[in-house]
């Protein structure tokens, strides 16, 4: 979701045409981080005035902004969850890809994270917290 290239993010049209936001597709409908950078309407009058034909558009709007197939907790969020789950986290590690220019950048500052900008994954350890014993007993 916050990877520059929206590595997870793709779509299938019903003719057949793969949009692969990293490239690896036929199309790419979008440059790196603009995903991020547009409400639905503003990146469906995008895609469409790259030539993307409306039905495709409405395709990728959808599973950019409504699919319950892309995960859209920021790394900063899992980092909350974990830390207030009953585990305990030894370790949290993120994994960056690469960040933006500085136009980009403070386009997206304005919107979002800093910190979670440039992750494209993370990594935690967790072990069973030990249970609490009375000391009376």
């Amino acid at each position: 979701w916050t990877g520059p290239k929206g590595h997870h993010l793709w779509t299938v049209t019903q003719d057949g045409t793969r949009y692969f936001f990293d490239g690896s597709g036929d199309k790419q409908p979008v440059r790196a981080w603009e995903h991020l950078m547009f409400s639905p309407g503003e990146l469906h009058d995008v895609l469409t005035g790259r030539g993307i034909p409306p039905d495709h558009a409405e395709g990728i709007v959808e599973h950019v902004f409504i699919s319950k197939n892309l995960n859209r907790v920021s790394p900063s969020e899992f980092e909350e969850m974990a830390i207030a789950s009953t585990l305990r986290c030894i370790s949290f590690k993120r994994s960056f890809e690469e960040v933006p220019d500085e136009n980009t950048m403070q386009r997206l500052s304005d919107r979002y994270s800093l910190a979670d900008l440039s992750t494209w994954a993370v990594e935690f350890l967790f072990e069973k917290k030990s249970e609490c014993r009375d000391s009376a007993t």
